[in-house]
């Protein structure tokens, strides 16, 4: 006669069983996942190189893999002592078998014949080739550090080779290119700047090219306004704690000065410390400038109220109450301006090659038009349809895709990641939901490898 203990003990023994069976169903589905998608990719697989086969199929297992959300399966696996897949990825068959060997272990009931079978990668061959193959693409694990350490290479570093000298003598593994920016003059100096970088300093570093690919991106916006705008520095009470800075100069380049407003002007001027200037700014108002040193290089200003001006703005010269002369502030570089968006916006995203425009609002605030950009790439209005998501700058806008035509996309913006968002030219465009028919490689793609595979040791291939 059974005890309430025994019973107690049967019960949870039955619910163990239960969660296993449910663990070995999940993971099955994933073994059957990743084995579908090796099927489909045999093809490609086979025209791989032998030396990379291994890694070829189980890269198409991967991605089986993580086309699924499984953090709630790891989950389940960590309550029942069983590996949680997260280091699967060098090898994911193998881990997928080991997980269901055990699981089946765990409930008495029989191995399946297909986990005995040798996965294309197991798990110490594929810590091997991890190892192997990390050492070949970005060299050797440096002694005082797990990483390596990449960098993307400014402009700048074609024509100044302390940039790179510095970068490699504080640690950098890799010198990134990207061929997005620049052309292969400028990159062959980098990298013969590299090369004498390496011969000074005894280093060795692998050169990457990332490839550009299609540039799904937003189009350039219509200038801002031609205007700056300084301000002094306040505390929580809005009282000035710090005056703004201000160089009114000949040459703004000229003036390193990283915490003051520089304000070109068309002509010399003469004056001394405690003249003062005096003008109308954009908005209006009367400010005053306290000359605080004079150089070469100009006037150094303070201000205690905050004050715009545009190009062509008249200021006079004052000693004391004197009017000792006067100027024009010269022409302004044109502002980056911004499309601002909130959740409930609507945007339309026009195929015609145009630059895009801030929403038009009425005197009382209301949207008469709303706010309209164009893409790099117009042949997404084929690919995308109604209900699908768009996101723009990094994911930090998001949108539902209200209306499809031939000339326009109408979005409806459901987030931000702030309450106002500004999304500029040049940000990235997502469709996780469309199918895009766009080729991975662009014609400069093809004509930049013939340089990549001459001078490069690593090729990068964004937007797969």
């Amino acid at each position: 006669m059974s005890t309430k203990s025994d019973q107690r003990f049967d019960a949870t023994q039955l619910s163990y069983a239960i969660h296993v069976r449910r663990a070995i169903r999940a993971i099955e589905d994933l073994r059957q996942q990743a084995l579908a998608r090796e099927k489909e990719f045999f093809p490609a697989l086979q025209k791989t190189s032998p030396l990379t086969r291994e890694s070829g199929y189980n890269l198409v297992h991967y991605l089986a893999l993580r086309n699924n959300d499984i953090r709630e399966l790891q989950q389940h696996l960590h309550s029942l002592g069983v590996s949680s897949l997260g280091t699967a990825e060098a090898h994911v068959m193998a881990s997928l078998n080991a997980a269901l060997f055990a699981l089946h272990r765990l409930i008495g009931s029989e191995i399946p014949e297909s986990l005995h079978e040798t996965a294309p990668v197991t798990i110490e061959i594929g810590r091997e080739l991890l190892a192997e193959h990390t050492h070949a693409a970005l060299g050797p694990k440096p002694k005082q550090r797990v990483s390596r350490i990449m960098v993307t290479m400014p402009s700048e570093a074609a024509d100044d080779p302390t940039i790179i000298r510095k970068l490699l003598a504080d640690g950098m593994d890799v010198m990134r290119i990207n061929c997005a920016h620049d052309n292969a003059d400028a990159w062959l100096r980098m990298i013969d700047h590299l090369r004498s970088a390496e011969s000074e300093l005894g280093r060795s570093c692998k050169v990457s090219f990332d490839l550009a690919g299609p540039k799904l991106r937003t189009e350039p916006l219509v200038p801002g306004p031609e205007v700056i705008k300084w301000k002094p520095v306040r505390d929580a009470l809005g009282r000035v704690t710090c005056p703004a800075r201000i160089w009114l100069t000949l040459d703004a380049g000229t003036v390193d000065d990283e915490s003051a407003f520089v304000i070109p002007i068309e002509s010399h001027l003469s004056g001394m410390v405690g003249d003062s200037i005096r003008l109308q700014d954009a908005r209006g108002r009367q400010r005053l400038l306290n000359v605080i040193a004079v150089s070469d290089k100009g006037w150094l200003c303070q201000s205690d109220r905050t004050g715009y001006v545009t190009s062509g703005t008249i200021f006079e010269v004052y000693r004391e109450e004197s009017k000792i002369g006067s100027g024009q502030v010269a022409k302004l570089l044109a502002t980056e301006n911004a499309l601002k968006l909130k959740a409930g916006d609507q945007l339309r995203v026009v195929r015609e090659q145009q630059l895009g425009r801030p929403a038009t609002v009425d005197a009382n605030g209301c949207v008469i038009e709303p706010a309209t950009l164009s893409c790099t790439l117009p042949e997404v209005f084929e690919s995308v349809r109604p209900d699908e998501r768009i996101l723009f700058d990094d994911g930090k806008i998001s949108g539902v895709i209200e209306q499809v035509s031939d000339a326009e996309l109408i979005v409806r913006v459901v987030s931000t990641a702030k309450d106002t968002a500004k999304l500029k030219g040049e940000k990235g465009i997502n469709l996780p939901d469309s199918s895009l028919h766009v080729p991975s490689f662009t014609e400069k793609d093809l004509e930049d490898l013939k340089f990549v595979v001459k001078h490069g040791d690593l090729a990068a291939l964004s937007f797969v």
